[in-house]
């Protein structure tokens, strides 16, 4: 290896796992650091979704190093999309359920509207607003399964975490690296915080951040699709990968499990699917590459 593949590498490392983490466990610390009598269920969740939120902005300064402002290409909106979600979601929190299931609709219909601008600008009304709402509503029943699912405790949210793995492989199997570089930064953010909250606060059960990372995630999935080469057979395995516990669900209801699903249960769970959408990625790739 030559030394600008050394430094290229050294340099990748630094954007998608180093500062992510870093940036990510510096918010944990602060939450530790806090007084315990804030440390409520929607506290939990506050400085968690916050956590997830810094490390991929983080990642995002450090991978991109200059931000338009107004932003100027899709993915100069993820880090916007991630302080602003944070800040709807955590102002969201103190209603009850039906405003913060009404805020996410309004904070994906609006990523969405703002994603495929391009598109809809070159599509006729009809067309442009079939197209808006049908990605906004695959969209949002899936961010409310990931959120709704009760079993979210029990396998620390892993499928989500393996989605946004897999994802960060498809990306740069599709084309796009810099996709690639920030799924791997959000899955990072992930699973740094499990591994974190389940060491630091010895819990049972502990649970990933699950309201920012759907809507990062989702975006990165629908920049890949609509502007790089990201196949959609492989993002509709990886949508499956979220939904990968369900499974499980079915084995428990029927008395077929007798134990209660863990993280590593339903990482196996999710890879399946997300090995599949790997492979598909690769696959398109090689028969792009072929002449024949």
């Amino acid at each position: 290896m030559n030394l600008f593949s050394s430094q290229m590498a050294t340099a990748m490392l630094l954007d998608t796992l180093v500062w992510p983490l870093l940036a990510m466990a510096t918010v944990f610390g602060v939450r530790r650091l806090a007084p315990r009598q804030d440390m409520t269920r929607r506290a939990f969740d506050t400085w968690g979704e916050l956590a997830v939120a810094a490390g991929f902005v983080a990642a995002s300064v450090s991978i991109q190093r200059l931000f338009p402002l107004p932003p100027v290409q899709a993915v100069d909106w993820l880090p916007v999309f991630a302080a602003s979600g944070w800040a709807v979601f955590f102002a969201a929190g103190t209603w009850d359920s039906t405003v913060r299931i009404a805020s996410r609709g309004l904070v994906v219909l609006a990523a969405t509207g703002i994603l495929l601008a391009p598109l809809l600008a070159q599509a006729g009304p009809v067309r442009g607003l079939a197209m808006l709402l049908s990605v906004a509503a695959l969209w949002f029943g899936t961010w409310c399964y990931v959120i709704r699912n009760r079993w979210a405790t029990a396998t620390g949210g892993v499928p989500l975490l393996a989605t946004a793995a897999g994802h960060a492989v498809v990306a740069t199997l599709g084309g796009s690296l810099l996709l690639g570089q920030l799924s791997g930064a959000l899955a990072a953010s992930l699973g740094g915080w499990l591994v974190l909250d389940r060491f630091a606060s010895k819990r049972r059960t502990v649970r990933i951040p699950d309201e920012i990372a759907p809507l990062i995630l989702g975006s990165l999935m629908l920049i890949g699709y609509q502007y790089s080469e990201t196949p959609l057979s492989a993002l509709l395995f990886l949508v499956a990968a979220l939904a990968a516990d369900m499974p499980l669900r079915a084995l428990r209801r029927r008395g077929m499990l007798s134990v209660v699903p863990t993280p590593v249960l339903a990482a196996i769970a999710a890879l399946p699917p997300v090995v599949l959408a790997i492979w598909l990625a690769s696959d398109a790739l090689r028969s792009a590459a072929s002449p024949y």
